[in-house]
C-alpha cells in the first residue's frame, strides 16, 4: 500500500486531499498536526520523513506571513529527498508578476515576469528552486483560483455570497474580472492522475481550468440557483486584470479530463454550507462581512 504524506491538512487544500483519497482510493494517509511535524524545524523533518519513508508527498502546507518561514516549509522537506519517493510542491499563480498578467499565462512566462515582495516572491522562489535543483521526482504544480465546501467563507467569494445568500444579505463582488477557477473535487482528481503518471516531462505545471470566468457570472449562477431576488451589489466598476492560465502542458500528459461545470459545482458548495448553515450559528454572515 502507497503511503501519501498530505503537509497543510488542516487546511483548505490539505484537508479536501485528506478527505478525497480517504473516501476514494486505498492509501496509507499520513497528515500529521504542527504539533505532530513543524516544518519550520529542520531536524524534525528529518526524523520524520526517515522514518515514514512516504511514497507521495503532497505540500500544500503554507506560511503567508514571512517570504523566509514560507521558502523553509518546502527546504526542510524537498533537501531529503532519498527519504520520499514524489514530492508535488502546490506553487501559486501569484509566481507571475501582478503588473505583468496577461490571458492565459504559460509556465515559462514566469521567467520574465516576477513578483516584487511578500508571498507571491516567496512562491516564484521555490518555483524557481523546484525548476532547478538536481531532483527529478520534485514537482511544482501551479494553483490559480481553486473552490469548493473548505474554502474560508469569509475571504473567499463563491462561498461568501452562498452564505450572505443564506443571511438574507444581497450578493456582493467588489470588483469584476476574469479569473481561471478550479473545481476541488477536479483538481483531487488531476493530482490522483498526476500521481500514477510513471514519468512526468516537466518540472512546473499550470494546474489551472484554462476557461476563466468572470466573478459576476459566478454570482449570477448563485443568484439563480438560490432564488436570490436581490440585485447583485457591485462595488467598483472598473475591471482588474484577467488572473489565468494555460494547462495546454498537463493535459496533453494526462490526457481525458472532464472538469465539472460551475453550475454543478456551485450546486454541491450550496448544499454544504445550508447544512452548516443551519447547524452552526457561526455561519452567519453580518452586512459587514465582504
Amino acid at each position: 500500500m502507497q503511503k501519501i504524506l498530505i503537509l497543510g491538512s488542516t487546511g483548505f487544500i490539505g484537508k479536501s486531499f485528506k478527505e478525497f483519497f480517504l473516501n476514494n482510493y486505498r492509501y496509507q494517509i499520513i497528515a500529521p498536526l504542527r504539533s505532530e511535524l513543524n516544518l519550520e524545524k529542520r531536524e524534525d523533518c528529518y526524523k520524520f520523513l526517515k522514518r515514514y519513508k512516504p511514497d507521495i508527498i503532497i505540500h500544500s502546507a503554507v506560511n503567508a506571513n514571512s517570504v523566509e518561514k514560507n521558502i523553509n516549509l518546502l527546504f526542510n522537506i524537498m533537501s531529503f529527498n532519498e527519504h520520499y519517493g514524489r514530492l508535488i510542491y502546490f506553487g501559486s499563480g501569484a509566481e507571475y508578476s501582478k503588473k505583468l498578467y496577461k490571458p492565459l499565462m504559460e509556465e515559462d512566462y514566469s521567467k520574465n515576469s516576477f513578483p516584487e515582495s511578500g508571498y507571491e516572491l516567496s512562491k516564484y522562489l521555490c518555483g524557481r528552486e523546484i525548476e532547478n535543483c538536481q531532483f527529478n521526482n520534485v514537482f511544482n504544480l501551479r494553483l490559480f483560483g481553486v473552490y469548493g465546501k473548505y474554502e474560508r467563507y469569509d475571504l473567499r467569494p463563491v462561498s461568501n455570497n452562498i452564505l450572505r445568500a443564506l443571511s438574507g444579505l444581497p450578493i456582493k463582488i467588489y470588483q469584476d474580472m476574469k479569473l481561471d477557477y478550479l473545481f476541488i473535487d477536479d483538481l483531487c482528481t488531476l493530482i490522483y492522475k498526476f500521481i500514477n503518471l510513471k514519468k512526468p516531462k516537466f518540472k512546473t505545471y499550470n494546474v489551472c481550468s484554462g476557461n476563466p470566468i468572470f466573478l459576476t457570472q459566478l454570482a449570477k449562477i448563485i443568484k439563480d440557483l438560490m432564488n436570490v431576488k436581490k440585485e447583485i451589489v457591485l462595488d467598483n466598476n472598473e475591471f482588474k486584470k484577467e488572473y489565468s492560465g494555460d494547462p495546454s502542458r498537463i493535459f496533453k500528459e494526462l490526457k481525458k479530463i472532464k472538469l465539472t461545470s460551475h453550475k454543478i459545482a456551485v450546486e454541491k458548495i450550496i448544499e454544504y454550507h445550508t447544512h452548516q448553515f443551519y447547524n452552526s450559528g457561526k455561519y452567519l454572515i453580518s452586512s459587514k462581512t465582504w
